[in-house]
């Protein structure tokens, strides 16, 4: 559904999974939600990736 209505936008995705399985190693991790943004859409992750390559 989060497709049709934010262009194409996958909201679930495990990012930092799909980091790690590409290759990166991610440092400095935090994980949250922006303040007073509806749960679905406010959902972030800030951090440092870095190739392990």
């Amino acid at each position: 559904m989060e497709q049709r209505l934010f262009d194409g936008c996958h909201l679930t995705r495990p990012i930092v999974d799909m980091l790690t399985t590409a290759g990166f190693v991610t440092t400095d991790l935090d994980v949250f939600y922006e303040e007073g943004a509806p749960k679905p859409m406010g959902a972030d992750s800030l951090g440092i990736a870095v190739s392990s390559g």
